[in-house]
């Protein structure tokens, strides 16, 4: 969920401390008591730091005044030592390691301490990030953790790294191939350095290249051999054509050099090449791959509608789904971990609890499985796995996953893509008095020939890859993209002042296969007026996000998510969700109490109802109340009111919850706009009613008034401006230039729009109307969360 601007403030007094408290906080020993059993040293000379440090030798401060585990003599040697050591998939990276004691993943807080006294620990990091520990004057070691449970996710061997990570695989006639890989180095196979820089349909030619795919199985099978004591394999096997080797470029033209990387996706491998072919650094994670996920096929739907399901091919009875009768964490266990290994596999994946506390993921290597509670049960703690009686509402599967997608048909997506593509560019041609009619523009019925090599049948989430009439690997998508801006730069001045600028942008020749992808794994739902979709991308541009709400033939409510990554040309993640929560539970209480009153029949809780007068939990609606906090949870038991219209007589029925939250007498609140760079703090509780369907979060004042509203990829039409409607994934500055047009300037004026960029003044976050106190926040460009305040 994208962040407003109002509760990230309670950061901003996080460093205060409480005036009023103890006046003492420790008990004294008895005057009689040995003063060295305070702390069990024993009388001598004083210790001092060693070594020749100035007055003036500030580089990194005085250990003695900060705490520091280390003297900066053994911190230097640590690193020294550090950045040598080899690199070890699945192990370490400078001695750090992957794995805990336990057998499960490491906690950071394990690693660091006193090396003096434990050689397994480490010195304070170099540098300390809210998600990384870095080590080393360039940070060349980095440990990536979760901020919530500690746990260690990746290591990284950075720039600068030198230690290598090098073995040998065994060829048919039984030599040994050597393979180095070392930062700011070449990749170095059988003793030759590769340098040539190649794109897909040229790396079969270019055996010099980090690219070709021969070089890049070459790495693969010295990683299965050397690491994981995994037999030879044969010299024509292709670990990219297999994909177990995903191959990453930063752009849509791959013939240029650029940023590539390389995914050893079940190795837990993943290397970064600079321009011109010498490593950037090399990314460690746990491999955590279950028998269960190493081979299986998935069906989103049939006929009669969608209907999750997955079946492995490697585990005999290892089945489920997101049917009617849900799957029990119990039961997922029993069918799909053998006993024998169960407790080791469940030691090795990581628990994403939600921001609610309500549910959590189980994150394998291909899929992750979300488990939900009943609202009954205590929340949810950092790192917890499900309770036996949790049940499976929603599944994840990735890119590198090995099962074959029903619906995911290369073919029969390329065709609709196809379509929506030639529809695009038509509606983005506009008149403009030019002498050339509107449809003999070359963009009006741009064909788009859909090749026949391209896989007819399931296929698992990857690039819509074929080989061309010459033997030559290519990427549709891509191709098509290149071609779209080759045949754009040969149109004439007036032809390009015809159509859309978002032609030469790639997101914008992307949408068209997001949304195909979003219709095919639907299985036919999701149509309706009713429904909800939202297709838009990141602010870098570099990721296409697909959103798909909409209700099944017996109204149960599905949520379907895809993510696009440009580098990768392809769909590298699905999220598939069935039900919803007891937040969600109770906000179609009160959604059914406004049709009621109001009509319509729109199944979903609009930002609209939150500002409707007289709505308990909508803007200046005092139906929260904060009855406690749970400070280390960050939680906040809420009484809410259920009562519409409010009937100033009869106390207002009230259901109680424990939801995700902070006090305000932590200090917490949000920054209410009150000119165009002027803000104010208004504290308040803050609570977030983040449910499966809808999310939002209210702040609380003391009074006990909603003070102000932010409302996550709202629903339904919002009004900025009277006569201004906006809805989720629309373009926020052509609806304001369109409305400018329509209304005239002095509408706008009279609005009080404001305009809010980023630190660097270069992306739109969000767009305001102090006169109405609403805003639309933005993500590149386009509107998916909105504000109202007091």
């Amino acid at each position: 969920m994208r962040a407003s601007h109002w509760w990230m403030v309670g950061a901003a007094v996080f460093a205060v401390g409480c005036e009023d408290g103890p006046t003492q906080i420790f008990t004294p020993l008895p005057e009689a008591a040995n003063p060295s059993a305070m702390n069990g040293t024993t009388s001598g000379t004083p210790w001092v730091e060693p070594g020749d440090r100035g007055f003036d030798d500030i580089q990194q401060g005085d250990d003695l005044a900060r705490g520091s585990f280390c003297s900066e003599a053994e911190r230097t040697a640590q690193v020294e030592q550090m950045t040598t050591a080899p690199i070890i998939p699945n192990v370490s990276v400078g001695g750090v390691p992957l794995w805990g004691k336990n057998g499960g993943q490491v906690s950071v807080d394990d690693l660091v301490g006193r090396p003096s006294l434990d050689p397994s620990l480490f010195c304070e990091p170099t540098t300390i990030y809210s998600d990384a520990y870095a080590w080393g004057p360039a940070s060349e070691v980095l440990a990536l953790f979760d901020e919530e449970t500690r746990l260690v996710t990746a290591l990284v061997a950075f720039s600068g790294y030198l230690g290598k990570l090098e073995g040998t695989y065994k060829d048919e006639a039984g030599a040994m191939v050597p393979v180095v890989l070392q930062t700011r180095e070449y990749l170095n196979v059988k003793g030759t350095n590769l340098t040539q820089h190649a794109g897909r349909a040229e790396q079969a030619t270019k055996e010099n290249s980090w690219l070709n795919h021969g070089k890049i199985t070459a790495v693969y099978r010295m990683l299965r051999e050397t690491y994981f004591n995994e037999a030879p394999l044969p010299d024509d096997y292709d670990c990219v054509a297999e994909q177990l080797c995903d191959v990453q470029y930063e752009n849509a033209d791959d013939k240029v050099e650029q940023h590539t990387f390389i995914n050893f996706v079940r190795l837990g491998v993943q290397l970064r090449f600079l321009p011109g072919g010498k490593l950037q650094y090399v990314i460690l994670v746990p491999v955590n791959v279950a028998d269960f996920e190493t081979a299986g096929t998935i069906q989103l739907g049939t006929q009669t509608g969608i209907d999750f399901k997955y079946d492995s091919l490697m585990v005999d009875g290892c089945a489920f789904g997101l049917g009617a009768t849900p799957v029990s964490w119990r039961t997922f266990k029993e069918r799909c971990l053998p006993e024998n290994i169960r407790e080791t596999a469940l030691n090795q994946v990581q628990y994403d609890v939600h921001t609610m506390r309500d549910a959590v993921d189980v994150n394998f290597n291909g899929l992750a499985l979300g488990f939900l509670r009943n609202g009954e049960k205590p929340p949810l703690k950092d790192g917890q796995r499900p309770d036996d009686d949790d049940y499976l509402y929603s599944v994840s599967f990735y890119r590198g996953l090995s099962a074959e997608v029903q619906e995911f048909n290369p073919y029969r997506l390329a065709t609709v893509f196809a379509q929506k593509l030639s529809a695009r560019l038509r509606d983005s041609i506009v008149a403009t008095g030019a002498s050339t009619p509107v449809s003999a523009h070359p963009f009006y019925d741009y064909p788009i020939d859909v090749p026949e090599g391209l896989t007819d049948g399931p296929s698992a989430l990857r690039e819509l890859s074929y080989v061309d009439e010459y033997g030559r690997p290519q990427e549709f998508i891509g191709s098509v993209v290149r071609q779209i801006w080759a045949d754009y730069d040969e149109l004439t001045d007036e032809q390009r002042l015809m159509i859309d600028p978002r032609v030469r942008g790639e997101v914008y020749l992307i949408e068209p296969f997001v949304e195909a992808a979003l219709e095919a794994f639907a299985a036919g739902a999701g149509a309706d007026a009713n429904s909800f979709r939202f297709v838009a991308a990141t602010d870098d541009q570099r990721w296409s996000l697909g959103y798909l709400h909409f209700r099944d033939a017996q109204g149960v409510p599905y949520r379907l998510f895809t993510n696009y990554k440009l580098d990768q040309r392809a769909i590298t993640a699905v999220m598939v969700e069935r039900g919803q929560s007891a937040v969600d539970n109770f906000i179609d209480i009160w959604r059914d109490m406004v049709r009621a009153a109001i009509g319509g029949d729109y199944p979903y809780y609009m930002a609209s109802d939150a500002a409707l007068r007289g709505n308990p939990i909508g803007l200046a609606g005092s139906g929260i109340h904060v009855l406690s906090a749970d400070r280390q949870l960050d939680t906040l038991k809420v009484a809410l009111d259920i009562d519409f219209p409010p009937d100033e007589n009869t106390p207002a029925p009230t259901q109680t919850l424990v939801v995700s939250g902070l006090p305000l007498s932590d200090r917490n609140g949000y920054l209410r706009q009150t000119a165009g760079e002027s803000w104010e703090f208004v504290p308040a509780h803050v609570v977030r009613l983040n449910g499966k369907e809808t999310a939002m979060t209210a702040y609380v004042g003391e009074s006990g008034l909603i003070e102000a509203l932010f409302v996550s990829l709202f629903k339904g039409p919002f009004s900025l401006c009277p006569g201004l409607a906006l809805q989720a994934g629309d373009d926020v500055r052509a609806a304001l230039d369109a409305y400018g047009q329509a209304a005239g300037e002095s509408a706008v004026r009279d609005c009080q729009v404001v305009f809010d960029y980023s630190e660097n003044g270069n992306i739109l976050d969000r767009v305001a109307s102090l006169k109405y106190r609403r805003a639309i926040t933005t993500t590149d460009g386009r509107a998916t969360s909105v504000e109202m305040w007091r």
